[in-house]
């Protein structure tokens, strides 16, 4: 509740700046789009996408379960992944789409200024049980301003500030879980791992 209500001072003239530079990259992007693909098309519709995709570069359609259990035709980011990846004709589009999506919402979700208070605070609201594992999790004020905070992207975070006379920290576990695992399970292979700073996904993986 205390953070709830305290929330964190915000450079907003700071992420205004950063936001209008972020817009030129987007409509960059969307210039690049366009030529690639020959025409104006609209990245916010996924029947534009689809019949881009699906239609005009023939690639054969990603299906998705949608929440009528039924399977239909998608062109959601891990469409576009896969036709990045196979290196066919609209590959080049598809990875575009992934730049302009991922450019997208860093703009409208972290920032978005009607998100920080009047008071030029941003808050959230945390919830002691929000996530299944009962860790805490957080998301927008019953307001509607503010979000998740925690998911913020590490280069975005230089816009919070710190009140007078306290200092902010930003940490992270290195794969803490896979540790627990490994030192509570007894597993030797992970922990030798673990203990000499090898990547432990690329030898779960392999």
């Amino acid at each position: 509740i205390y953070m709830s209500e305290r929330g964190i001072r915000v450079d907003v003239e700071g992420m205004m700046n950063y936001k209008d530079q972020q817009q030129l990259e987007l409509n960059k992007l969307t210039e690049d789009l366009n030529a690639e693909v020959g025409y104006e098309i609209n990245y916010n519709s996924p029947q534009q996408m689809m019949a881009y995709f699906y239609k005009e570069c023939k690639i054969k359609p990603y299906k998705k379960k949608n929440t009528r259990g039924v399977y239909t035709d998608t062109s959601d980011v891990d469409a576009l992944k896969r036709i990045f990846r196979q290196g066919v004709n609209g590959s080049a589009a598809a990875r575009i789409m992934l730049d302009i999506r991922g450019l997208s919402k860093r703009i409208s979700t972290y920032l978005d200024i009607g998100k920080v208070d009047k008071d030029g605070r941003y808050r959230s609201s945390y919830k002691p049980v929000g996530a299944e594992t009962g860790r805490l999790s957080s998301g927008e004020t019953i307001f509607g301003t503010g979000g998740n905070q925690q998911n913020w992207p590490h280069d975005l975070l230089r816009f919070f500030l710190f009140d007078e006379g306290y200092i902010g920290y930003s940490f992270d576990l290195s794969q803490i879980e896979n540790r627990i695992v490994a030192y509570t399970g007894g597993v030797i292979t992970q922990i030798e791992a673990l203990e000499q700073d090898l990547d432990l996904h690329t030898m779960t993986a392999s």
